[in-house]
C-alpha cells in the first residue's frame, strides 16, 4: 500500500471513530475501551484480520502507548493523535505496517 493511500486510510479511520468521541463530554476507561473497540473494528474492517488476532495484540499496543503515544508532547496529544497511533500501533504490532 502506497504512504498516500496508508494516510487516507488513517484519516478515513479517524473521522469514523471522532464521531464516537463526539458523544462523550468526557473520556474516562468506559470510554477509551469504547474508543479502543471502535479502533480495532476499523482494523479488522480494513484488513480482514480475525477478531482474535486483532485481541491477541491488544495489550501489546496498551504497553507501549505510554512509551510512545505518551512522550508526545502536551499539546501533541490530541484524540485524533490517539487515534491514529492506536490504529498504526494495530497494524504494526499484526505484522501489516513497517
Amino acid at each position: 500500500m502506497s504512504d498516500r493511500r496508508q494516510l487516507r486510510q488513517v484519516e478515513k479511520v479517524v473521522r469514523r471513530v471522532m464521531r464516537t468521541v463526539a458523544n462523550y463530554d468526557s473520556i474516562g476507561k468506559a470510554e477509551f475501551e469504547a474508543i479502543l473497540h471502535k479502533i480495532m473494528q476499523q482494523v479488522q474492517r480494513n484488513t480482514n484480520v480475525d477478531a482474535d488476532e486483532i485481541a491477541a495484540v491488544t495489550p501489546k499496543v496498551i504497553e507501549a502507548m505510554p512509551n510512545e503515544y505518551g512522550q508526545l508532547s502536551k499539546e501533541e496529544r490530541t484524540m485524533e493523535a490517539m487515534i491514529a497511533y492506536l490504529y498504526c500501533k494495530y497494524l504494526k504490532e499484526l505484522g501489516l505496517l513497517e
